[in-house]
């Protein structure tokens, strides 16, 4: 058991790892035509920042869709492009990010640059939770997923 614990920090982790989240979502759309066709064109973009810090989600879009209609014939197209990037919560963990955060106990130093990647262990009877603000680096820790998708779809009718 820790018995020095007046030289130790007092470190409330939660106050450390938890943030307000900001929410952006911006769209711009166009759309017109005449006699026989339509369009319509959007762009959008989608940023969330995660209320534990080192998460985020970004998305960009753009959709295009197109009609044409002369008698009894028509035709019409729909395209979306889309790339996101996620930065998500480490799930692998005991309780996973959330469990790691309460769980930490407030005698863990934040970083100690005498240490390969400035984080230190655990300290006292804890020795098996990992340090929270290692989990959220991109240098000691990559969590991270990008998807790109492309959706289309075509109609012609008589």
């Amino acid at each position: 058991m820790a018995t020095d614990l007046a030289n130790k920090p007092d470190n409330d982790w939660q106050d450390i790892m938890f943030r307000p989240a900001l929410m952006q979502n911006y769209n711009l759309a166009v759309k017109g035509g005449g006699k026989y066709s339509t369009y319509y064109t959007d762009l959008g973009y989608f940023n969330q920042d995660g209320m534990v810090k080192g998460t985020n989600y970004q998305r960009y879009n753009i959709q295009s869709k197109n009609d044409y209609k002369r008698g009894i014939f028509s035709a019409g197209t729909n395209l979306i492009i889309s790339f996101s990037h996620d930065k998500p919560l480490h799930q692998e963990l005991r309780g996973g990010m959330i469990g790691t955060i309460l769980q930490s106990v407030p005698t863990l130093e934040k970083y100690d640059d005498t240490r390969e990647g400035g984080y230190v262990g655990t300290y006292g009877d804890v020795v098996n939770i990992p340090h929270p603000l290692a989990i959220i680096d991109g240098k000691t820790n990559v969590r991270s997923s990008t998807v790109k998708s492309l959706l289309s779809s075509g109609i012609t009718r008589l």
